[in-house]
C-alpha cells in the first residue's frame, strides 16, 4: 500500500461492505515494501492458477480476461498484456490505444514500438497475438506455476523501475513467449507524475542489476547510455539472480537480440527488413493530400511552428502570427494520415497530447490526427484523441491553445488552399 493518509483504510472498509470475502482479499505488509516485493507477496498469497497483475488506476474493458487465460490454457508458458488504452489524467476520458508492443532502449529504459503497415495485411491481423520484446509491466497474466519457476521478480530491485524489461529478459531467454493479446484491452491512467516517495533513484539501481544479469557481451552499451552508472556499487548482490539464470539454462543476450528484438543490431537482416518496411509505410500513408494557410477566421492572424533561427525543433509550440502570404513557415501540409506538418520539416507532427506541441511523426494517427469539423463556412480543428479543438486567443504573436471543443469564434478556422500537392515528403 502507498503512502496514502487514509486510504487504505477507506478501500478495506468499501471491501467489506461491496465485495465478497470469499473472492476478495485485501492484505498489507508491515513495513512498505515497494511496488515489486509488494508483487511477490500478492502472488504468494494468491491460490488461483492464472495470476493476472493490475495497476490500481486501471479500468478492464469488457470481455477483457477472457482472451489472456485462454492464451495461457493453449501454452503456460505464455506471459500476455492487453492493449492499453488511455484514461486522461484530468478529464478521465477514455482513448483507444493503436495496436503496439514493447521494446526498449540499451539504457534499459521501456518504449512502444508500433508494427510496419505492412503487418496488417489481413483484418485477422488486427486481432492475432502480437510478439513483445518487453512489457509495460503494470498489466500482464502469467500462469502462478510459470511464475514461480521463472523465479517471481528479483526482491533485489528496490520500489520501481526496470523490472518489467529484467522480467521479460528472462521470460524469453529462459523458455517463455511474451505476447501483446489485442482482443483483450485495459485502460490506465498516465499520470504526470512518479508516484512513489522514496527518496533513492530506485530506477538506476535496478537497471544496473537487470544489465549486469542479462547483457553479457553487451553490457558496454549500457554504460555507454548511462555512463554515470558505470561506477555505481550500490546496486546489492546479484549472485542469486546470476545462479537462477544458470539453474533455468537460459540463453545469451544475443540469442534474444537475434530472434526477439533485432532491432538493436545495426546492420542485421530482420533490422533492415523492419527499417525498410517502416520506409514503406511512409511513403504509402504520407502523401500530401494537401497544402493551407491555416487562419484564424475574422482576423489576419495565421498558425505557424515557434522556430529559431528558421530552424523547427522538437517541441516546438504553434504561434498565432500575422499572416504573410510570403511566409513558407505559414504553411502546412496535410497527409493521408490526416497529420498537418509544417513546411520545412518532414519529420514533426502537429500534436495534441500535451497541448499544442510539434512532435516526431508516430505515424499511428491518435494525438497526431486532425479533423476539420465544418461551421458555417469555417471549420474546427479537431483532435479526437484528446478530445479538444485548437484555439487562437489573444493577439499575435501568441500561443495557440487546445480547449474544449465550443461555438467560440475563436475556434473557428479557415483553411486557404495553396496549390501544387501530390508530392511526398
Amino acid at each position: 500500500m502507498s503512502d496514502s493518509g487514509d486510504a487504505g483504510k477507506q478501500v478495506g472498509e468499501y471491501a467489506s461492505a461491496n465485495w465478497p470475502s470469499d473472492l476478495v482479499k485485501m492484505s498489507k505488509t508491515e513495513r512498505r515494501e515497494g511496488l515489486i516485493r509488494a508483487k511477490v507477496v500478492g502472488s504468494r498469497k494468491a491460490t488461483g492458477e492464472v495470476l493476472v497483475f493490475l495497476d490500481s488506476h486501471c479500468e478492464v474493458n469488457q470481455m477483457w480476461l477472457e482472451p489472456l487465460l485462454a492464451r495461457i490454457k493453449e501454452n503456460p508458458h505464455n506471459v500476455v498484456c492487453p492493449i492499453i488504452d488511455i484514461i486522461d489524467s484530468d478529464t478521465f476520458k477514455y482513448v483507444e490505444s493503436p495496436v503496439c508492443r514493447g521494446g526498449f532502449t540499451w539504457g534499459m529504459f521501456f518504449k512502444w514500438d508500433y508494427p510496419p503497415w505492412s503487418y496488417f495485411k489481413t483484418p485477422e491481423d488486427y486481432i492475432k497475438p502480437l510478439r513483445s520484446a518487453t512489457m509495460a509491466g503494470g498489466l500482464f497474466a502469467i500462469s502462478k506455476e510459470y511464475f514461480e519457476h521463472l523465479g517471481e521478480y528479483d526482491q533485489g530491485m528496490d520500489v520501481w523501475g526496470a523490472e518489467n524489461v529484467e522480467l521479460s529478459f528472462r521470460i524469453w531467454m529462459c523458455g517463455g513467449n511474451l505476447e501483446i493479446i489485442p482482443c483483450s484491452r485495459v485502460a490506465h491512467i498516465f499520470r504526470k507524475r512518479r508516484p512513489y516517495g522514496s527518496n533513492s533513484d530506485s530506477m538506476s539501481k535496478n537497471s544496473i542489476r537487470a544489465a549486469r544479469v542479462w547483457l553479457d557481451d553487451y553490457l558496454d552499451k549500457f554504460f555507454e547510455n548511462r555512463p554515470h552508472l558505470k561506477a555505481d556499487t550500490s546496486y546489492g548482490d546479484i549472485s542469486e539472480q546470476v545462479a537462477l539464470r544458470k539453474r533455468l539454462n537460459c540463453k545469451s543476450f544475443h540469442w534474444f537480440l537475434e530472434n526477439v528484438y533485432p532491432e538493436l543490431l545495426p546492420g542485421s537482416t530482420r533490422s533492415l527488413a523492419v527499417e525498410r518496411d517502416a520506409m514503406n509505410m511512409v511513403e504509402e500513408k504520407t502523401v500530401i493530400v494537401n497544402k493551407y494557410r491555416i487562419r484564424l477566421a475574422n482576423s489576419k492572424t495565421c498558425l505557424a511552428p515557434q522556430s529559431s533561427s528558421s530552424r523547427i525543433a522538437k517541441g516546438s509550440r504553434v504561434l498565432l502570427e500575422r499572416c504573410d502570404i510570403s511566409a513558407r513557415s505559414q504553411v502546412w501540409h496535410e497527409t493521408g494520415l490526416k497529420e498537418l506538418r509544417p513546411m520545412g520539416s518532414a519529420r514533426l507532427c502537429l500534436d495534441g497530447y500535451k497541448g499544442l506541441r510539434l512532435m516526431k511523426c508516430d505515424f499511428q494517427q491518435s494525438f497526431q490526427e486532425w479533423k476539420r469539423t465544418e461551421l458555417n463556412g469555417t471549420s474546427q480543428l479537431y483532435n479526437a484523441a484528446s478530445g479538444q479543438c485548437v484555439f487562437g486567443v489573444g493577439r499575435a504573436p501568441i500561443p495557440a491553445e487546445m480547449r474544449r471543443c465550443s461555438d467560440d469564434e475563436q475556434s473557428q478556422w479557415i483553411f486557404d488552399a495553396i496549390s501544387d500537392i501530390g508530392h511526398h515528403r
